[in-house]
């Protein structure tokens, strides 16, 4: 309920049919999908996509505003803000502004897409974490957090070079 008593209706994020929409006008590689859509279609195409942006920055910002600070959510808030400037600008009058506008509306909800469901499954990961520190990192990720492999071969040698010393 809102402050005058009315039911509020929220709109969550519906990842599988904002994609759809973005796959409209980009291919999976984020290219221009070919044959081009009509005019008529572009205009629909935009008004879909500003919708789902207006939904996504919502989302988004809601999402990462329960993180604590990282480089993760950093870069998901400033992808809303960029979302936001999209949403803020209008067509070029030139020829093809119109589907350059909606191609640009489209990359950046598809990178929101991203950024939500990362955000959606951030944690910290226990296992990856030291006295002192923490290590946030997606879920698909945490298995791929590992020390450099210069340091693991130097490591290593320091490592043979005690024990061939301890030997002698």
């Amino acid at each position: 309920m809102n402050a005058t008593g009315q039911p509020t209706t929220t709109v969550s994020a519906d990842l599988e049919t904002m994609r759809e929409t973005v796959s409209a006008l980009l291919n999976a590689d984020g290219n221009p999908v070919l044959p081009e859509p009509s005019d008529m279609q572009v205009t629909v195409l935009t008004e879909l996509l500003r919708g789902h942006l207006e939904v996504m920055i919502r989302e988004t910002e809601a999402v990462t505003g329960r993180l604590p600070a990282s480089i993760a959510r950093y870069c998901a808030l400033a992808c809303a803000g960029e979302a936001r400037g999209k949403l803020r600008a209008a067509p070029t009058a030139q020829p093809g502004g119109v589907i350059a506008y909606a191609r640009r509306l489209a990359r950046v909800l598809a990178a929101l897409c991203d950024h939500y469901e990362l955000m959606d499954s951030v944690a910290q990961e226990a296992g990856n974490s030291g006295p002192g520190w923490n290590v946030w990192a997606h879920r698909r990720h945490a298995n791929r957090t590992e020390p450099h492999p210069v340091a693991v071969r130097a490591l290593a040698r320091i490592l043979l070079a005690r024990a061939f010393a301890q030997r002698d």
